[in-house]
C-alpha cells in the first residue's frame, strides 16, 4: 500500500497505513495500539476509515477519559494471514513504538488451509517479541460466516452454502480445524490475553456478512465494541512505553512449510533488513539515502 493516498472512503497515511497520519517517533503520553489483520481489519467494504474495526475502536476510546492519549493504528492488509502478519510485525511494526499489538486472525488462515500449529507458532513468535520489547500482545480469533453463531438471514444463508476456501473446498467442512484454532489460543506463552469472538453476533438478527468474512459497518461496530470492553482495563491501567528500537535488528523467525523446509533466503533477509532500516528515524535522513538504496539493490 503506497503512502499518501486519498480516495472517497479511504485515506492511506504518510507511512502506508489506513487512517490519519501518526508521528514516528511518538510522544511519551501516547499509548499506541496496532490492529493487525487482513482485509477484515483493513475494512474492505467499509464506508469510511472511521467505520472499520480499528476506526470504531478509536471512537470508543475517545469517548472515555484516560490519563494518556490512546492511538489506534489500522495495520490491516488485504490477504494477510498470521504468516505475513508476523513478517510485517517483525520487519516494520516493532520499530513504530507499539504499546500493544492486536492480531485479528482466522479467516485468511483457514482459507489458505493453514494447520493449527502454523497459527500457534506465529502467535507465539509475536508474543515472544512482545515480551522482549515490552509491548502487550492480544490475540483474537475472528467470527466468520461459517464458524460463528449468528442467526443467518436469507442473504447470509445463500452465501453460507457457497462459502469456499482458496482451493474450492466448502468452509463448513473445516469446522474442526477452526475449533482447534480456538483451543490453541488459550495457552500461548507470553501473550497478554486472547479472545474467541465467534459468538459475538449470536444475538444479531440483521444481515452482517456480505460474504464469508467481510461485513457491514454495523458488524465492524459490534466487534469493536466487544474488543473495547475486553481490553480497556489493560489499556487504561498501563503506562505508555513504546520503545524506540534502534539496535539490534531482529529478523523474522524462519517460516517453515509443511515439509519442514525453511523458506527464508539471503535475498529475503536483505530485503527485511532494508525495510527495517528504512523505518528507523535515524536512517530516514538524506545522508543515509545512498546506503539504503545500495542495500535495496543487493
Amino acid at each position: 500500500i503506497l503512502p499518501n493516498q486519498n480516495m472517497k472512503s479511504i485515506h492511506i497515511n504518510n507511512l502506508g497505513f489506513r487512517g490519519s497520519d501518526f508521528a514516528n517517533p511518538k510522544s511519551s503520553d501516547i499509548f499506541r495500539i496496532f490492529f493487525i489483520g487482513g482485509s477484515t481489519a483493513f475494512g474492505s467494504g467499509s464506508s469510511s476509515d472511521d467505520t472499520t474495526i480499528p476506526g470504531y475502536l478509536q471512537t470508543f476510546f475517545n469517548q472515555h477519559k484516560s490519563i494518556h492519549r490512546i492511538e489506534i493504528i489500522n495495520g490491516g492488509k488485504s490477504g494477510f494471514n498470521t504468516i505475513t502478519e508476523k513478517k510485517f510485525i517483525f520487519d516494520t511494526v516493532q520499530y513504530l513504538q507499539p504499546d500493544m499489538i492486536i492480531m485479528y486472525d482466522g479467516w485468511n488462515d483457514i482459507r489458505a488451509d493453514h494447520k493449527p500449529d502454523v497459527l500457534t507458532n506465529n502467535w507465539r513468535d509475536v508474543c515472544d517479541l512482545g515480551k522482549e520489547n515490552d509491548f502487550q500482545t492480544v490475540i483474537i480469533l475472528q467470527p466468520t460466516l461459517a464458524f460463528g453463531k449468528k442467526p443467518l438471514t436469507k442473504q447470509e444463508r445463500s452465501n453460507y452454502l457457497i462459502d469456499s476456501d482458496y482451493f474450492g473446498y466448502r468452509m463448513v467442512t473445516k469446522s474442526e480445524i477452526y475449533e482447534k484454532y480456538a483451543s490453541n489460543i488459550k495457552d500461548i506463552p507470553n501473550c497478554t490475553v486472547s479472545y474467541d469472538l465467534r459468538s459475538v453476533f449470536e444475538n444479531t438478527t440483521e444481515s452482517i456478512y456480505y460474504d464469508g468474512g467481510h461485513m457491514s459497518d454495523n458488524g465492524n461496530r459490534i466487534i469493536a465494541e466487544q474488543i473495547f470492553l475486553l481490553i480497556h482495563n489493560n489499556v487504561f491501567t498501563s503506562e505508555p512505553k513504546g520503545k524506540l528500537l534502534i539496535n539490534p535488528i531482529i529478523l523474522t523467525p524462519d517460516v517453515k512449510n509443511e515439509s519442514g523446509k525453511k523458506e527464508n533466503s539471503l535475498k529475503q533477509d536483505i530485503m527485511r533488513l532494508y525495510l527495517q532500516m528504512k523505518a528507523l528515524p535515524s536512517f530516514r535522513s538524506e545522508e543515509h539515502t545512498s546506503e539504503l538504496q545500495s542495500l535495496r539493490h543487493l
